[in-house]
């Protein structure tokens, strides 16, 4: 009995400690990269879909900075590990908008020096001083993107449909691909209602709610990353996703189309951030001006979707699957489109998908 008790004990203990170990690696093994490889080496922490090693190497072999390149696979699993370890190991990350504006507002991020970005004064103007960043201190914009709705060309007997969230809405179409991020979907349903980026207050929050109780009706899934599918199997006619998933879909697919509603829309802009603990500052620097140069964002374009910043690059990106660029990027236009920022209490948004997933 007595041995059975000892072994019960250090079974657990041994459970405690394998989990303890493989966290540890999680947050700290950037480090044991550095103290192994002495060579000057540099950490980046990026998305799956915007850069493999191998576009790295050319860089490695005209620097001799050894580049390790980590994936990550969504916005809170990075900045957990960053408010953990308060960035040390790690030298660069590119985040989306939301999660910058976290780690600014954390105090996680360095500084900027922008006289050391070669190609900064051609970063287009709608996306600098972004309202998380209003001075332009702490992101440096690498690319961007723009929701909208994908759709069947079949579905609307090859007629164009109108450019409104109402195909979203309308109880005679049915099946339609709705995001599966809540706050992102109530932004959608807002913008619809009131044509407008509001404030949301208990009255409009829970008309929104009332909106989405009716649409489930029809909603035939709730998806990030399968709207491509369901508009090429003709599962559903329209779908919410963003325009890099589309425009890779419709290189396979003549049936599908993307539009942006008339309303607006929200922007997705993916920027790079310098850890505050980060030391290697020449190496990152030279890495991003590297990234930065215009064959590899048009290589991020063609491979992914993914729209450059740079006002030079963009000129000479086809857009037509979306519109005209001056049309797209006017200031009566670009000022209709927000960003999926949670300015709701966790609480509360979690409460309220609850309630729309449960009924």
């Amino acid at each position: 009995m007595f041995d059975k008790i000892i072994l019960k004990r250090l079974v657990k203990t041994v459970f405690v400690l394998f989990w303890l170990i493989l966290i540890f690696l999680f947050l700290y093994f950037p480090n044991f990269l550095n103290y192994a490889d002495k060579t000057k080496s540099i950490n980046i922490y990026t998305w799956p879909d915007f850069l493999q090693h191998e576009q790295i190497i050319p860089f490695e072999k005209m620097t001799g900075i050894k580049v390790n390149v980590n994936y990550y696979e969504n916005n809170n699993e990075i900045f957990t590990k960053l408010n953990l370890t308060k960035g040390e190991g790690i030298d660069l990350v590119l985040m989306t908008d939301d999660a910058v504006k976290k780690v600014i507002d954390k105090g996680l991020a360095k500084k900027i020096d922008i006289s050391k970005i070669k190609d900064w004064q051609d970063i287009r103007k709608e996306f600098r001083n972004l309202p998380y960043d209003k001075n332009s201190e702490y992101a440096i914009p690498y690319s961007w993107d723009i929701y909208g709705i994908g759709y069947s060309k079949k579905a609307f007997d090859y007629s164009e449909p109108i450019k409104s969230w109402k195909l979203l809405f309308d109880p005679a179409i049915k099946h339609v691909a709705m995001v599966n991020e809540p706050f992102e979907i109530i932004s959608i349903a807002s913008q619809y209602l009131y044509q407008a980026n509001v404030e949301l207050d208990t009255e409009r929050l829970e008309e929104i709610k009332n909106l989405l109780l009716e649409q489930k009706k029809w909603v035939e899934a709730y998806t990030d990353l399968r709207v491509d599918y369901l508009l090429s199997s003709g599962t559903s006619p329209v779908g919410v996703t963003q325009s890099a998933y589309m425009k890779r879909a419709m290189e396979s697919s003549d049936d599908i189309a993307f539009l942006i509603p008339k309303e607006g829309s929200f922007l997705v802009v993916d920027s790079f951030i310098i850890p505050e603990a980060a030391q290697n500052l020449d190496e990152i620097y030279s890495l991003l001006n590297y990234l930065n140069r215009a064959e590899q964002l048009k290589d991020l374009t063609e491979d992914f979707g993914y729209l450059p910043v740079r006002d030079s690059v963009l000129k000479e990106t086809d857009l037509s699957y979306m519109g005209n660029l001056e049309d797209l990027l006017s200031p009566e236009r670009f000022k209709k489109f927000g960003f999926f920022y949670q300015t709701l209490p966790e609480t509360v948004i979690n409460r309220f998908w609850i309630d729309i997933k449960s009924r």
